[in-house]
């Protein structure tokens, strides 16, 4: 069974009939945060009186120090034990979801203005990591989720994207073709990069371990079209291709 106790008219929170206890001759609210909380005197120091603040979700779970309680469910005011996980400050990170303030649609992506392109990234406990560059937030934003839930599993905070299950696996398949490139390239094509002093874009291609320069391109999807083109004659039904289908956006420089 679940109890509910009222921290101010209208704000109640929710805990187990176990944890009821509690609540007896102690005076809860809610901090800043949001969190549930009640002032226990420390002492007093000078002439002066400090309090600590008890946070509930801790008090349930009893977390040991370093330790981080997670709301499965986001809900500060639900503090029943099913809803209650002790982890680590880092997996309590990975599971935060992306700041009202970002001008990003979705966690783990940025626009670059410099090659017009959505890039995703993710950070794991060996530092950062490149996902690559793609035409649309929502290809960008789909990439972070597939490698956001190989990396930390249940503490993945997963984006919500306009696409059916299917569309999902098919669109990921075509996406993680243009995902394996080289780490510094921020193009999101295979064959394709950035010639700083031409400020244009270069398409190359290899074979047999001899490179083959196709020219300089005005966007990088004109330059990923010629490396398709060249890919095709190299190596037939078994050439590696960059997905340029439903790219939504023109590349401009």
């Amino acid at each position: 069974m679940e109890c509910k106790f009222e921290l101010k008219p209208g704000i109640l929170t929710v805990v187990d009939e176990v944890d009821a206890h509690f609540f007896k001759g102690k005076t809860w609210g809610l901090n800043n945060q949001g969190y549930v909380f009640w002032r226990r005197y420390s002492g007093v120091v000078n002439g002066k009186q400090y309090y600590k603040a008890i946070l509930l979700h801790r008090e349930i779970m009893l977390a040991p120090q370093g330790m981080v309680v997670h709301h499965k469910n986001d809900d500060p005011l639900d503090n029943r034990r099913s809803n209650l996980i002790i982890c680590t400050p880092r997996q309590n990170m990975q599971r935060k979801a992306i700041s009202k303030a970002s001008s990003n649609p979705y966690k783990g992506i940025c626009y670059s203005t410099r090659i017009k392109r959505w890039q995703s990234s993710i950070r794991t406990a060996d530092g950062g990591q490149f996902l690559g560059s793609y035409g649309s937030a929502e290809d960008a934003a789909l990439v972070y989720n597939h490698y956001a839930k190989e990396y930390f599993g249940y503490f993945a905070r997963l984006n919500l994207l306009p696409y059916t299950p299917d569309e999902q696996e098919r669109r990921l398949k075509e996406l993680l073709i243009s995902r394996h490139l080289k780490v510094n390239n921020t193009t999101g094509f295979r064959g394709v990069s950035w010639h700083k002093s031409a400020k244009k874009y270069a398409a190359q291609i290899c074979k047999n371990k001899k490179k083959t320069y196709l020219g300089l391109f005005e966007s990088a999807l004109d330059a990923a079209r010629a490396y398709n083109e060249a890919a095709t004659r190299y190596f037939g039904d078994k050439a590696r291709l960059n997905p340029l289908d439903n790219l939504a956006y023109e590349a401009t420089e």
